[in-house]
């Protein structure tokens, strides 16, 4: 495959969406600074989301000789405050720490992609659904969200939704996120949609939302892996040295600590946004430590909340930090 052309390749931003086509264009790398987001709730994650695992819902609907014998009629016995034979309330589902969660499809095999897509966005609007890393094993199909609305909303519609056969769909939703598999076609496909998102007139690379590119849904590619942030700073070393800003917003990053000799990989670095992520302390910063940067927005991360006024200018190290 060519090596992508980081210097003639132009694409163009609409608020926050990212969208692209085969036609070039230019490019303008603004920012919108919105305020008054929820704040992060501070939950004992590994608690919750192991007796979510423990309390996970049955498949009432099928049944077979390799799978687990249901004993209906536990069913149907009466509950305290209910009828008898009353239906098994649907349990929450979890927020998850990582604001990742896994979409879970039994039998899913019998349909096209297309048309399950279709099916649950028609159910989901207002909703955007943005499938992530599809993949079917065996009979199930699998795929990821990014948003606790939509993985709460797609939970909800388990047996709601009547198939063409008589069937009702399964849907079963649980927080989580896939391993990462960085092989050479992956770290292609990273490059060419970085290629697109590359402004060498401003020397800008926005790589906001970047997991949810049209051309990286095949696999995964969140920001928020170690394995996947150090491909993208490698990119950028091997191919736009002379790199002056750059966006990170909107990848649920938490952690940079990762990260090392960052200063000597970007060494021209001015500008970095990384508003609404995860970032809870101010120290992953450090990872930046020695770049030049005189332009940084953290806004809707949580570690603003820590900070009364949020329109101070904030020096820490070698930092200046932009109005959060």
């Amino acid at each position: 495959m060519p090596k992508p052309n980081y210097g003639n390749r132009q694409s163009t931003w609409v608020k926050d969406e990212y969208r692209h086509d085969n036609r070039d264009r230019r490019v303008t790398f603004k920012f919108s600074h919105r305020q008054g987001s929820k704040k992060d709730n501070v939950r004992d994650w590994t608690t919750a989301i192991r007796e979510h695992l423990q309390d996970e819902d049955v498949d009432m609907g099928i049944s077979s000789t390799s799978g687990r014998v249901i004993n209906n009629k536990k069913f149907n016995k009466k509950k305290k405050g209910g009828r008898k034979g009353s239906p098994v309330p649907v349990r929450k589902l979890l927020e998850g720490p990582t604001g990742w969660y896994r979409v879970i499809i039994p039998y899913g095999d019998k349909f096209e992609k297309t048309f399950i897509i279709k099916l649950l966005q028609g159910k989901l609007e207002p909703l955007a659904l943005w499938p992530i890393a599809w993949q079917t094993q065996g009979t199930t199909v699998t795929f990821y969200v990014d948003e606790y609305k939509v993985a709460e909303r797609i939970h909800s519609m388990d047996r709601q939704i009547q198939l063409p056969d008589g069937f009702k769909l399964l849907l079963k939703v649980h927080p989580g996120s896939p391993n990462v598999d960085m092989n050479a076609t992956t770290k292609e496909k990273m490059k060419l949609a970085m290629a697109k998102r590359y402004n060498p007139n401003t020397k800008a690379l926005d790589l906001t939302k970047f997991h949810a590119d049209p051309d990286l849904q095949d696999c995964f590619c969140a920001l928020f892996k170690p394995i996947v942030f150090i491909t993208i700073i490698d990119i950028i070393e091997e191919n736009i040295p002379e790199l002056e800003a750059l966006n990170l917003m909107d990848n649920k990053i938490t952690l940079l600590s990762f990260l090392k000799k960052v200063s000597k990989k970007m060494p021209n670095l001015k500008i970095l946004h990384m508003g609404n992520n995860k970032i809870r302390e101010i120290q992953q910063l450090d990872a930046f430590e020695g770049l030049p940067i005189i332009d940084l927005v953290l806004d809707r991360n949580p570690l603003c909340d820590k900070f009364k006024d949020q329109q101070a200018y904030i020096r820490y190290d070698f930092f200046i930090f932009a109005s959060f």
